[in-house]
């Protein structure tokens, strides 16, 4: 069994298949390593071919993406840097990055989860409308990301430290870090297959391989070892 989450998670890092959220059947022609076996009844359109006409989908559209470009990089990227010590200015970016809040606060174990979900919002964006500015959002979030897991050195990718995660395989109680790393996952899959950026799928790579190291290093103990491959499950 570990063997099989082992190879499938491989699969979702390396090729970005149809496990991953937002793949529908017609779209991402030549990106898919491994492209769907079963006769298709229906397809969905290209986004890249869909615009909308003046409605109040098109009034929500715009006034979704006038907040997603308002939203700084440096911002989305602070608790990254600050998790792998890469800061952004002085004293860590403390007197020129204005934090983000709430869930996405430094003492909040969800820390990280927005980012991922606006590398998703970003991607999904630039193929519905074909606005640079989403496709230069969406680049500077990822060479950020990149930067951060270089200074990680094992292809864990987080706002958080890994130690979050070793402390929900050995059974502490920790706020959803599985959740989390799935959301950078679709978002840098989604990154790739949206808005053609290639290194967005080299660093999601990276995230599969070190997830597959870690689960097969077995520092769990033997009864908690279903509880590693159930969480692995939630990022497929």
């Amino acid at each position: 069994m570990k063997q099989n989450v082992c190879t499938m998670l491989v699969c979702l890092a390396m090729s970005g298949t149809s496990l991953a959220q937002s793949v529908y059947p017609g779209q991402h022609e030549g990106k898919l390593k491994k492209e769907n076996a079963i006769e298709l009844k229906a397809e969905s359109f290209d986004l890249r071919n869909v615009r909308l006409l003046p409605s109040r989908f098109r009034d929500n559209l715009l006034r979704d993406s006038a907040w997603m470009v308002s939203v700084s990089t440096e911002r989305l990227l602070h608790s990254f840097r600050t998790n792998a010590g890469v800061y952004a200015g002085r004293e860590g970016g403390y007197m020129t990055v204005k934090k983000l809040g709430g869930w996405e606060s430094l003492d909040c174990e969800l820390r990280g989860h927005t980012t991922g979900h606006l590398l998703s919002a970003y991607g999904l964006m630039y193929a519905a409308t074909g606005s640079e500015v989403f496709k230069l959002k969406g680049d500077s979030l990822v060479s950020g990301l990149a930067e951060v897991q270089q200074a990680l050195g094992s292809g864990y990718l987080s706002a958080f430290p890994e130690e979050l995660i070793n402390r929900n395989i050995r059974g502490t109680s920790v706020w959803a870090p599985w959740y989390t790393l799935h959301k950078l996952f679709a978002g840098l899959i989604d990154q790739y297959l949206y808005a053609d950026n290639r290194q967005a799928l080299e660093v999601v790579a990276r995230m599969g391989l070190q997830q597959v190291e870690a689960a097969g290093r077995g520092d769990a103990p033997p009864h908690d070892s279903q509880r590693v491959w159930r969480h692995q499950r939630v990022i497929l």
